[in-house]
């Protein structure tokens, strides 16, 4: 009421332990997707009809590359981004010619303490060989980007880029590199 309405909605919370799915706490299984997905669920209910009224704004929504790749020990956040994904792209089209610029972000691993809660529990191997997280930064700025070309999936580098077009055309391929990097 002080600020006036929201312009530009960031969708970002989430937590992320991870563990093998029948080894993890089915609470915390549960407790991932009602953050990560719910929460998401919550704020566009509470923001989105604004902004709909209106005819203008932002809504940024963060998945990620788990929503696009599924790696072992990661099965329930990636559950609850694949959600996330699902969610915003179906939101982005029933609101297509609302007003509204929507992009929904798939950043590999970036350097936020999110990624300390992974490393409290299991950090998968494949992570660690992916290199150094990404700068906030990166993903920001590419977030800015596509909302001014009007696009609507963010892949904030390369290497984001490169493994959504592996996982379309070779899955099995994938698969093969998670089981070999984890050794099992």
């Amino acid at each position: 009421e002080k600020l006036g309405p929201v312009e530009r909605l960031y969708n970002c919370a989430a937590i992320m332990p991870f563990g093998k799915l029948v080894e993890q706490d089915n609470a915390i299984i549960h407790k991932q997707m009602a953050i990560n997905y719910g929460g998401l669920v919550n704020i566009t209910q509470a923001v989105l009809p604004g902004m709909l009224q209106r005819g203008h704004g932002d809504f940024v929504s963060f998945a990620s590359m788990a929503a696009i790749i599924p790696m072992l020990y990661t099965g329930a956040y990636t559950a609850s981004k694949f959600a996330v994904r699902a969610f915003t792209e179906t939101l982005y089209h029933e609101n297509m010619n609302s007003g509204i610029r929507f992009a929904c972000v798939c950043p590999p691993a970036v350097a936020t303490p999110l990624l300390q809660q992974g490393r409290d529990t299991v950090w998968p191997k494949m992570l660690e060989s992916q290199g150094a997280p990404l700068a906030p930064r990166v993903v920001i700025d590419a977030i800015e980007a596509a909302l001014k070309k009007g696009k609507f999936f963010v892949y904030p580098n390369r290497d984001a880029k490169i493994g959504v077009f592996m996982r379309r055309l070779f899955p099995g391929l994938i698969w093969k590199q998670v089981h070999e990097v984890e050794g099992f």
